[in-house]
């Protein structure tokens, strides 16, 4: 039980931080859509 616990804290960390650098990613997206939507 203890282990399950340990490895799902493990896994939602890793998720955690690529989830982060993809954040990155669609914010840098989402600023270039609103300029867009913007200039419209």
């Amino acid at each position: 039980m203890i282990s399950t616990i340990v490895a799902f804290i493990i896994f939602a960390f890793g998720v955690l931080l690529n989830d982060h650098d993809h954040k990155k990613k669609i914010d840098e997206g989402e600023e270039n859509v609103e300029t867009f939507k913007g200039n419209r």
